[in-house]
């Protein structure tokens, strides 16, 4: 597909790498890290993750524009990605809803604050069972009441989006922060650009 010793890489994983596009700097090369066999099977079930997640939730995760027969390389939408100097960035432009409730509740880290969030209704719609849910002090993230915020981030049609995504697609929300989120470099919206389906990544 490509010389890939020629691309320049922007970021790297357990099982795969990003390179930018040879041709289109707006679009990213994905390809295993690791020639081992688990490590290859690995890689590919991720490539077939996205693809399914891309096609159920094409709002939230990077467009696909390609894959090789063999599924170890793939041509996606490029991502600036957020790291947690942009934290203010997000809140502002992505989850003005919730800023409020964050800087009330002392937490300093607003993907932290999401976590929680997300938990909290896993709990409500029973979804809690098939995951670990550690065990913390509500107040540190909720000294509003939990029902509010719940209510209020609700109202914010990302998070919506990012919530369904993970019981749909099984997402280990714990993946949806720094570093495997970014804006899109071709419309400027939010995107997931790496997580986990636990169902999948367990096959």
């Amino acid at each position: 597909m490509f010389d890939f010793q020629n691309l320049k890489r922007i970021g790297s994983g357990r099982f795969r790498v990003a390179h930018i596009h040879p041709e289109n700097n707006q679009l990213v090369v994905k390809t295993c890290k690791k020639d081992d066999k688990v490590s290859i099977r690995k890689c590919v079930q991720m490539m077939r993750d996205e693809i399914q997640a891309a096609q159920k939730f094409p709002q939230l995760f990077p467009k696909v524009f390609n894959i090789t027969p063999d599924g170890k390389s793939m041509v996606v939408e490029r991502a600036n990605i957020l790291v947690p100097s942009h934290q203010d960035f997000l809140i502002s432009n992505y989850f003005p809803e919730l800023q409020g409730y964050f800087i009330k509740s002392g937490a300093k880290d607003f993907m932290d604050f999401l976590h929680k969030i997300i938990e909290q209704l896993l709990i409500r719609k029973n979804q809690a069972g098939r995951r670990e849910i550690k065990t913390y002090n509500p107040t540190k993230f909720f000294k509003n009441s939990p029902g509010k915020i719940i209510r209020r981030a609700m109202t914010n049609h990302l998070f919506v989006d990012i919530f369904e995504a993970t019981i749909e697609l099984d997402i280990d929300y714990f993946d949806i922060d720094w570093g495997n989120i970014g804006i899109s470099v071709v419309d400027g919206r939010f995107m997931i650009v790496d997580a986990s389906m636990m169902s999948g990544f367990k096959a």
